[in-house]
């Protein structure tokens, strides 16, 4: 074989001359692992006639390594010839070799040795290095903060860390202690711009302790810009609509990946649930009655199964068909059925003009302003700081009406806009380039409709749009990249698994070839990073078999596969939950964190985050509470 060749030195026809070395070697080996040596062989070159090169500029400790990675699939790196072995595979364009130090360099790389090896990096232009340094650094950020590196950064940089989603810490409070550490390594050059590193720093999310905390420390004490970030903290916190309003970084949950929100919906009774349900008649359980659910839960994506989302609950009621829409970070839940149940043991339920926002930094469900009209069946949807409610019914008549929920300084107020042209429930609605569409629907209560309305915030006014192929209820809608998708539903022929896309700039409708896994309707669809999910909903197995099925099922489509693939399940068989994607705060095991970074004085304030009312009034000599 070849590398017995070599080692024998028998049959080489070329000579490599580096630093007063020869290599003897075969030119149908360098030609098949070098461009270099391979477009110096296919043309009549000086070198190819004698038999020889010498290569200048390049030394034995980068081109002998080399040769050992031709015939034996070896490169053998250190430290010490990294820049050496780099210079010589990109000069020779072998780009096995050259591929091969960039992984080295990426494993060696550590917050002492970083500032040489992303030179040979720029020396070489090798971008990708970089970015996986700062990919290193904010999975390792509370040890990165250690070294003297950190202190030594100047103030954007540090912004430029603090503002990324993905940076790996416990909690805002421990971050705040480490870039207290970073100001006071030099106050004087640093005052100018601290509030533009210290605004990264995500005050709302971890609440009013580490607000205190800030707040009798320097530089917060003596910079009326930071007070200012201070008080605009305590605004978020002592005022949800606040937070309703409010796209700040400061609000936001930091963690690189969305978690799908569940918020009540209808179970089957069953034996597992009679502590659940104590006042609820025997007669319900032994008729497999369907109940609205009081659990609430998210789906952790690393661990991949769902945990409790906590008391969530609205008082003693509880709530189904409701609508949960992203808002600024957090979600708004609207109208659907509140349910409750009556002395006898029955359950009651009621259309209702209730809205509530679900905070995601600490997973608690507020009040806000109702809606001018309770309404269920209708579609939400969130744009230019207005959350729009959009037709649905009041258990008397179908509805068409539109409804705004918006407001300034703190203040929140529903308020009616242009309502539709026909009465509608059980449609769709989305958001694309600045216009809200909606399609399908009833327009009877039972009449179902293929029609598509487009809505201008601006002009106030309703259009209506190319009707889609196939008429549908209760059916999913989403944009991607400003295409839209419409999926299954119900119509007049049964249950739908048919998929449509429409082109808003050309008003066009196009069917796909693909079909949902199931004909599925009533199901929540989403879209999670660049793919659509689908949860839930009523399904039928069976094209030929008319009975319906609950589905617990979470499926995932991939516009650019153009397939469908099964993500998991709901916690259980679920009617109607409200459901969205929020950025939770979530840790390996799925618990929350809080850091103990308090004055000993103070460390009982860590544990403040579990009480349900806060209320922190300071005091001259310490701490007291109501």
């Amino acid at each position: 074989n070849l590398q017995q060749l070599y080692d024998d030195q028998k049959l080489c026809d070329f000579t490599i001359k580096v630093d007063g070395k020869e290599f003897k070697v075969h030119k149908v080996v360098l030609a098949s692992v070098s461009d270099y040596f391979r477009a110096m062989f296919d043309h009549d070159m000086i070198e190819n006639q004698e038999d020889s090169t010498e290569l200048k500029g390049l030394t034995e400790a980068g081109v002998g390594p080399l040769i050992g990675f031709f015939y034996y699939g070896t490169l053998r790196l250190n430290l010490g010839n990294i820049y050496d072995v780099m210079n010589a595979a990109t000069f020779l364009q072998i780009i096995p070799a050259v591929n091969c130090c960039v992984q080295y360099l990426k494993n060696k790389l550590t917050f002492e040795n970083a500032e040489y090896l992303l030179k040979i990096a720029d020396l070489y232009s090798i971008p990708n290095l970089r970015s996986y340094y700062k990919k290193y650094i904010l999975d390792n950020f509370l040890e990165y903060a250690l070294t003297d590196q950190f202190l030594s950064l100047d103030s954007e940089t540090l912004a430029n860390y603090l503002s990324d989603d993905s940076l790996n810490t416990t909690s805002e409070c421990m971050l705040l202690h480490l870039v207290l550490n970073w100001y006071n390594h030099d106050p004087d050059s640093r005052k100018k711009t601290a509030r533009s590193v210290f605004e990264k720093i995500r005050f709302v999310v971890d609440g009013w302790p580490i607000l205190y905390f800030a707040i009798h420390l320097e530089p917060f004490k003596s910079l009326p810009e930071l007070k200012n970030l201070i008080d605009f903290a305590d605004s978020c916190l002592t005022n949800h609509h606040t937070r309703f309003l409010t796209n700040d970084l400061m609000t936001r949950v930091r963690y690189p990946k969305k978690s799908l929100i569940q918020i009540g919906g209808k179970i089957k009774l069953t034996d597992s649930d009679f502590l659940d349900f104590p006042d609820v008649s025997l007669d319900s359980f032994e008729d497999s009655f369907r109940i609205a659910w009081h659990k609430n839960h998210y789906y952790h994506a690393d661990l991949k199964r769902w945990l409790p989302l906590g008391a969530s609950e609205i008082g003693e009621k509880r709530t189904c068909s409701g609508t949960l829409t992203e808002v600024n970070g957090n979600a708004v839940l609207c109208g659907g059925y509140i349910h409750k149940m009556d002395e006898f043991g029955d359950e009651e339920s009621d259309v209702t003009d209730e809205t509530w926002l679900f905070t995601a930094s600490d997973c608690r469900l507020r009040p806000l302003p109702p809606m001018k009209h309770p309404r269920e069946g209708h579609a939400a949807v969130f744009l230019n700081g207005c959350l729009y409610a959009i037709g649905g019914c009041d258990d008397f008549k179908l509805l068409c009406s539109v409804e705004k929920l918006s407001g300034e300084n703190g203040k929140l107020s529903w308020s009616y806009v242009r309502p539709l042209s026909v009465s509608i429930e059980h449609h769709a609605a989305v958001v694309c380039k600045n216009k809200i569409y909606i399609s399908g629907g009833f327009e009877q209560r039972d009449r179902e409709s293929d029609k598509v309305w487009c809505y201008s915030p601006e002009l106030n006014r309703w259009h209506k749009k190319k009707s889609m192929w196939e008429k549908r209820t209760s059916h999913g809608m989403v944009n991607i990249n400003d295409v839209i998708y419409v999926m299954g539903g119900k119509n007049d022929t049964g249950i739908l698994d048919t998929m449509e896309t429409y082109n808003v700039e050309t008003n066009t409708w196009t069917k796909l070839c693909t079909t949902l896994p199931w004909p599925t309707y009533k199901a929540t669809t989403f879209v999670m990073g660049d793919k659509i999910w689908c949860v839930g909903g009523r399904m039928e197995m069976h094209i030929n078999d008319p009975e319906e099925l609950r589905s617990d099922r979470i499926e995932e489509y991939d516009p650019k596969e153009d397939t469908w693939s099964i993500m998991g399940r709901l916690p259980r068989k679920l009617d109607k939950p409200a459901c969205c994607v929020l950025t939770l705060k979530l840790t390996s095991d799925g618990q929350f964190e809080t850091d103990e970074i308090y004055p000993p004085e103070k460390q009982s304030l860590v544990h403040l985050f579990e009480w349900d009312e806060l209320i922190l009034l300071s005091v001259e000599d310490g701490w007291s509470m109501n």
